[in-house]
């Protein structure tokens, strides 16, 4: 019974797979961290995700791959997240297209994501507070 108990564990369930960057605008002189999270319950045959085509726009300078097991109140799961570092060429709004998985027969996809390079003095303080000791302009009184 034991063995047929993990045998439903390691192969019963779907994969979902997400993805996300850790900012939306970035500048130029930026690198912008694109994560495809990939969770189920058995995650040892599962192919490494098909990424876009970043059209140019941006060249994928180094990537980073980690794996995580949980048992919670009884349910097992797993995650693979792979962290790649993405080096814009070009100032535009852009699109990543879904990243893809195909596993046992069946796709899965991610949502797209808009973000945005820009010059480097255009990129909002949302992204970058500045720093105790940074002068900022003086704006005079009714403008």
């Amino acid at each position: 019974m034991f063995f047929v108990l993990i045998n439903n564990l390691i192969f019963a369930g779907d994969l979902s797979v997400t993805a996300r960057v850790d900012k939306q605008k970035i500048a130029m002189n930026e690198q912008l961290i694109y994560e495809v999270i990939i969770s189920g319950l058995d995650m040892s045959n599962v192919p490494k995700p098909v990424l876009p085509d970043f059209n140019g726009v941006f060249e994928v300078d180094a990537s980073v791959k980690t794996t995580s097991f949980s048992l919670i109140a009884g349910q097992y799961s797993s995650s693979i997240t792979s962290k790649y570092t993405l080096i814009p060429n070009k100032i535009c709004k852009f699109v990543i297209e879904p990243t893809k998985i195909e596993f046992e027969g069946q796709l899965y996809e991610t949502a797209e994501i808009a973000v945005e390079v820009v010059t480097a003095d255009v990129v909002s303080t949302s992204n970058h507070a500045p720093s105790n000791n940074a002068v900022l302009p003086e704006v005079p009184p009714g403008l």
